[in-house]
């Protein structure tokens, strides 16, 4: 039997997944309700015997938080397995973490015991940086700007277009939100943020929204951070998938509607 600790954002289905960790003969637990440092300070003080972090409801956080336990001298020698999320959200923590387990949750009966084997295994402080998710690729590519789209660039910095170049061939940025195929929403308060969501929730359907904040070590003053905008997206129906360094004052959060 195994002490599994499950990283989980959903309180429902946490208590499936629960259940069937103790089914398979573990003692699972789930702390439903934190988020940022108070879930981190968390999991260093749990000690459990494996982490399992679940990438399939908020899969950027899920990625944050498995690189900040793989780097913290408290968790690093705790085997990580990682379970659900699709191909975008694996490929790339694949390569920075490759001591971690990726499974479904139907594959949990072996794929535990397999994680558990990584214990004694060495493993190196990961670069933590989100640049790291993306080096060696344009912003565009970042941002998954696709060759013909309509991309609406609302409240963006000056310079910002340039910075997108090379545009995918096609590809037109316009200041009208209406009709776009994707967005790319820059806000700096919480008042901004609860207006641009006011728009993408009715907006967004299959369209990909990215809303852009101010960075905390950047020159401008804000009062938003990643989860607020995170906790606020989810709020309006719409869930993350994805993070990225837009330069250095901006971040940015890909969001989409839940299903």
């Amino acid at each position: 039997m195994a002490r599994v600790h499950l990283v989980h954002w959903d309180p429902e289905d946490a208590r499936v997944r629960v259940a069937a960790l103790v089914a398979l003969g573990h003692d699972a637990v789930h702390l439903p309700g934190l988020t940022g440092t108070p879930l981190m300070r968390a999991l260093r003080a749990a000690g459990p015997d494996a982490f399992l972090i679940d990438l399939s409801r908020r899969p950027s956080h899920g990625r944050e938080v498995a690189l900040a336990l793989a780097a913290s001298p408290a968790t690093r020698h705790i085997p990580i397995l990682c379970a659900g999320g699709d191909d975008d959200a694996t490929t790339r923590l694949r390569a920075l973490l490759p001591h971690v387990v990726f499974a479904s949750y139907g594959q949990l009966k072996t794929a535990v015991p397999r994680a558990l084997r990584n214990a004694t295994a060495p493993t190196a402080a990961p670069r933590r940086s989100t640049d790291t998710l993306y080096a060696g690729r344009t912003l565009s590519q970042k941002l998954g700007l696709k060759a013909g789209e309509r991309v609406a660039v609302i409240g963006a910095p000056p310079g910002f277009a340039a910075l997108l170049a090379p545009l995918p061939t096609g590809t037109r940025l316009t200041a009208d939100a209406a009709g776009a195929q994707r967005y790319v929403w820059f806000v700096r308060s919480r008042r901004e943020l609860q207006m641009a969501l006011g728009r993408l929730s009715a907006a967004v359907t299959s369209e990909i929204a990215w809303l852009a904040w101010p960075k905390k070590t950047g020159t401008l003053k804000t009062d938003l951070d990643g989860n607020v905008v995170r906790e606020s997206g989810l709020a309006a129906g719409l869930v993350d998938f994805k993070v990225c360094s837009i330069d250095a004052t901006w971040s940015g959060l890909a969001l989409k509607r839940r299903r």
